[in-house]
């Protein structure tokens, strides 16, 4: 996220480094990267550096917020497994804390993980990657795929449901009146008002996507989730790859659309590594979720109360571009 939470003790944070990870910290500097999560870069007296991320529960605590915090705690545990007993290199893994833990609460709201700092340079895409780039990314993505014995006692399966799905139910059976929620409320429902039908048509295609994966007959495996650019970090020992919150056991596809470029070959390279052929049902799937559930987060942003902030511009842009669907699904519509 681009800005802090202005409602987190950053002192607070400071302290639990201290007590829960022995991290005394003689600054914490803000890290604006990514996009959910809040980082910071911390350093101790001696000049050690750790990545610190803070996930935001929910100003409820209850079923949601409890929720959330069993996800994290089962996506990190994972990834501690495949970096600490799959031996996977590239995994950029949680560090547990004195009592063994992956996560610690800062406060009733918010939950921190610490990594090691990794010092990497963005990872190269588009025109700027060479054929060995690429090839690296594959070959890291069929082997986190092979791990899935390390993974299978930690991690979560995917249930190939929509994640706020009810949530952009109800704001597309409110598009009668004004919202005034916020400064991006009622440009919202103007643009929802405009694209209703094509995302109950999405939305249908979705459920009979999700109905052919169930019964696809194909071994599932342990999947990052978002192993796209941003997610990698281009090292001298090669790429690592960061941000393990999205891990689940589920069908390869679930990362493999995001490598399925028109020109890269990458699904090519992944048959060739590991003799798995990839459905395109699955593929249109994973990248049709994608959209959707970007689009049920931001709808649901919008339609609660919210301020005009770097994050919220970001979002609205997001989600004007991400509802241009005619433009992006023409085969599904």
């Amino acid at each position: 996220m681009r800005t802090p939470p202005e409602d987190l003790d950053v002192d607070e944070l400071a302290v639990l480094l201290a007590d829960a990870w022995r991290f005394p910290t003689t600054e914490l500097r803000y890290a604006p990267v990514g996009f959910g999560s809040h980082h910071w870069v911390a350093t101790d007296p001696t000049g050690a550096l750790r990545f610190v991320t803070v996930d935001d529960l929910g100003q409820n605590p209850g079923a949601a917020s409890g929720a959330r915090l069993a996800w994290l705690h089962q996506a990190f545990r994972t990834a501690h497994a495949l970096r600490n007993e799959a031996r996977l290199p590239f995994v950029v893994a949680p560090i547990r804390s004195s009592d063994g833990s992956v996560l610690r609460p800062v406060d009733a709201r918010y939950v921190a993980t610490i990594f090691p700092f990794v010092d990497g340079r963005p990872y190269p895409e588009g025109e700027d990657a060479t054929p060995a780039d690429r090839a690296a990314v594959v070959a890291a993505v069929a082997q986190l795929h092979a791990a899935i014995a390390a993974a299978q006692p930690f991690a979560r399966a995917d249930d190939l449901e929509l994640i706020g799905r009810d949530d952009l139910e109800r704001a597309l059976g409110r598009l009668k009146s004004p919202w005034t929620t916020g400064p991006f409320a009622e440009a919202t429902r103007d643009l929802l008002v405009a694209n209703k039908a094509d995302v109950r048509a999405l939305l249908k295609r979705y459920d009979e996507l999700a109905d052919r994966v169930r019964t696809h007959a194909v071994p599932w495996v342990i999947t990052h989730g978002e192993p796209k650019p941003d997610n990698f970090l281009a090292t001298d020992a090669g790429p690592m790859l960061i941000d393990w919150d999205t891990t689940l056991v589920a069908p390869a596809a679930r990362d493999l659309w995001m490598l399925d470029g028109p020109t890269d070959n990458n699904l090519a390279r992944y048959t060739d590594l590991t003799g798995r052929t990839v459905g395109r049902d699955e593929l249109t799937f994973y990248r049709l979720r994608w959209d959707l559930a970007d689009i049920a987060s931001f709808v649901a942003w919008f339609a609660a109360p919210h301020v005009r902030t770097a994050d919220a511009e970001v979002a609205w842009t997001a989600l004007m571009s991400t509802l241009r669907l005619q433009e992006h699904w023409p085969e599904l519509l």
